[in-house]
């Protein structure tokens, strides 16, 4: 989610679901979709080069195209063809809101610590002048000074005036700043017991790295726990021993994020999770209003299409998808989901391991004597047919280890459109 996700009639919709519909209309090819890997794995590189899960897939030939959540890497780049990128998006930051702190403190608040700090510095030196003013003169004591002093502070009057005239002129002064005083602290204590006073919020991974919060993850295999564990960034590095990853659990709703929303929740933790599922996922569970969520995001990359290396068909996805990213319409397509999400009207399923994750894969062998249509050639009435191979057409996983696959057991013919319908895709 938002990218590939499932209704509740069981239809297929998402940002990505979207773009493909229109290159598939565009293209003329039919697509099927599934839900997970042949090892329920994410997808990464191991020591000898192997990859795992979804990209293990499109790596090995058993699938052609991989998309949805997937960002463009260096070390993805050495083995895959990718596409032009539709998105930016990072993993999102989620924390508990803090609670309102107790309303007798509201007394405290309406100055800061270093003007209470200040304030009691004032009297004191105040209240030891006007001692040493009168010392020759009455019998004021130092703590009936002080008292004098105070007096001011909390709009009290005083039964007897000093008679030296400059003593009467220093407590005059005194009582209009303490006047001046009363009146700020009386306003700020209305504004503070009309709006709940908060704690400081963490706004920055910066502020995040030096608190004492833990980080808590859903271990799919992803690349995050390693890039922080080896990150050169001083602030980065602070949070790799900070990550504790839970277990995945397919037989829970959410397949495992509901340990590390309990952390949340408990404020012991944040959690890191691609951004815009995280925000659905606390949506879903009915807790979007306890969370806030960071504006800086841990590795924002470009999402692309990933493809089998030196696919020589990936420059039809590209055109089309760069037409799609230009006109507006993917940003478009994803607002609307966010937008039905943040409504609530919607009827969506989660996908039992973050929808968000899915595999996309597409077998289709080019006509030798005109694999593709060259769009230079527009004013040709002419449509290009493209063999099939035997096997999976399109796969799409819509999470890591969700059971529920959808295949296509043998590829259908497929024609590219008539030329003027390509004519209306340009104009």
């Amino acid at each position: 989610m938002p990218f590939v996700f499932k209704r509740d009639d069981g239809s297929l919709d998402g940002t990505s679901k979207r773009l493909m519909d229109v290159l598939a209309s565009w293209l003329n090819f039919t697509a099927t979709y599934s839900n997970k890997a042949s090892d329920l794995e994410w997808g990464k590189r191991d020591e000898n080069g192997t990859w795992s899960g979804i990209l293990g897939d499109v790596h090995r030939g058993r699938k052609h195209l991989a998309v949805n959540y997937l960002t463009v890497t260096d070390q993805r780049a050495q083995d895959f063809d990718y596409s032009v990128s539709y998105y930016n998006e990072g993993f999102g930051l989620a924390l508990k809101v803090p609670p309102p702190l107790p309303r007798w403190r509201s007394l405290l608040y309406p100055y800061t610590s270093e003007a209470w700090a200040a304030l009691v510095g004032v009297v004191l030196v105040v209240g030891f002048t006007f001692y040493l003013l009168n010392l020759s003169r009455s019998r004021f004591s130092l703590s009936k000074s002080l008292m004098m002093v105070m007096r001011g502070m909390v709009g009290q009057s005083v039964q007897r005036v000093p008679t030296w005239w400059v003593v009467r002129i220093f407590l005059g002064l005194w009582w209009f700043s303490a006047w001046v005083l009363d009146i700020s602290y009386t306003s700020n204590l209305i504004a503070v017991l009309t709006v709940p006073t908060y704690p400081s919020r963490i706004h920055t991974i910066e502020q995040l790295a030096n608190s004492g919060l833990r980080l808590c993850m859903l271990d799919y295999g992803e690349f995050v726990p390693e890039a922080l564990a080896t990150s050169s960034d001083v602030i980065l590095a602070r949070l790799g021993p900070k990550l504790d990853l839970v277990p995945i659990m397919s037989s829970l709703e959410y397949n495992g994020e509901e340990a590390c929303v309990e952390r949340v929740l408990a404020g012991t933790h944040v959690h890191t999770e691609t951004f815009s599922y995280e925000q659905i996922l606390y949506i879903e569970m009915g807790v979007g209003e306890e969370v806030y969520f960071l504006k800086e995001q841990l590795y924002v990359g470009s999402l692309a299409f990933f493809f089998r290396k030196n696919t020589p068909w990936k420059y039809k996805f590209d055109a089309g998808m760069r037409r799609l990213v230009e006109a507006g319409l993917v940003h478009k397509w994803y607002s609307d989901i966010m937008d039905e999400f943040r409504r609530g009207i919607r009827s969506l399923i989660p996908s039992l391991c973050n929808s968000k994750q899915a595999l996309f894969t597409l077998a289709v062998q080019p006509n030798p004597k005109r694999p593709y249509l060259n769009l230079k050639d527009s004013h040709k009435p002419k449509s290009t047919q493209v063999n099939p191979i035997p096997g999976n057409l399109v796969s799409c996983s819509g999470s890591v280890s969700s059971p529920e696959v959808m295949l296509v057991s043998s590829a259908q013919t497929l024609h590219y459109p008539q030329v003027s319908k390509i004519d209306e895709l340009q104009t």
